[in-house]
């Protein structure tokens, strides 16, 4: 028996896939990678994917739990320690996930009990919390590479939408799905799409690829114009 995902997943390779990649999805695209690649940013991107106006729609999405451990990093890069707990909070849940299901990473791990530690520090003696400069932007540089690695898409406002398909995110290192991205995908029956490129994606390309039930598949590889 079929379910909604098959349906969705069967929509995405008609759109995809079967009838190639239209003008508007093209430009949609490379919006999104001209997005993923401005020099600013340094996490991978990711959104929603609809079926709206009798085509593919996909709608970038920066969740606001994002915003603000990135505003906590800023803070904590100027010696303001207000934004410890979201700091706190996102890094037990991007380690976790990411030792769900890539093993234990050290430097990750060392990076949760430096965080964890200085918030408890904080909350205990607020007024006696001194850290150098060096050792908040070592590990700033360590918490934004954790955040390439842990992609939030928060879809619960999106499923029940009409014409909702599926979730997308960007690997802007051209590598394909994850063991992360194809295990989650096996949890529920939401299609996610993932759109692997590089900067010099105008010259070398964009592959995207399906993800369903824990099945990884190839729709497109090749160039965007």
């Amino acid at each position: 028996m079929l379910t909604k995902g098959d349906f969705r997943a069967k929509a995405l390779k008609i759109c995809l896939r079967d009838a190639g990649l239209t003008e508007s999805v093209t430009k949609q695209l490379d919006h999104i990678l001209q997005e993923q690649f401005k020099p600013e940013n340094y996490r991978e991107l990711g959104g929603v994917a609809y079926f709206r106006n009798n085509w593919l729609e996909l709608d970038l999405v920066h969740p606001p739990q994002i915003k603000e451990v990135e505003d906590s990093l800023v803070k904590f890069s100027q010696g303001d320690y207000s934004g410890l707990d979201s700091l706190s909070l996102f890094v037990n849940d991007a380690v976790d996930f990411h030792q769900k299901y890539h093993g234990e990473v050290i430097l990750f791990n060392a990076l949760r009990h430096y965080i964890n530690a200085v918030y408890n520090k904080s909350k205990e003696d607020p007024n006696n919390l001194s850290l150098t400069e060096k050792e908040r932007r070592n590990a700033i540089e360590i918490y934004k590479r954790l955040m390439k690695s842990y992609t939030v898409v928060p879809l619960d406002e999106h499923i029940d939408k009409p014409g909702f398909l599926g979730s997308f995110h960007v690997h802007p290192s051209g590598s394909k799905p994850s063991p992360a991205d194809i295990n989650s995908s096996s949890e529920d029956d939401l299609p996610a799409l993932v759109f692997s490129a590089l900067p010099t994606y105008p010259k070398t390309g964009i592959s995207i690829y399906l993800l369903h039930l824990g099945n990884e598949e190839l729709l497109y590889q090749g160039p965007l114009h």
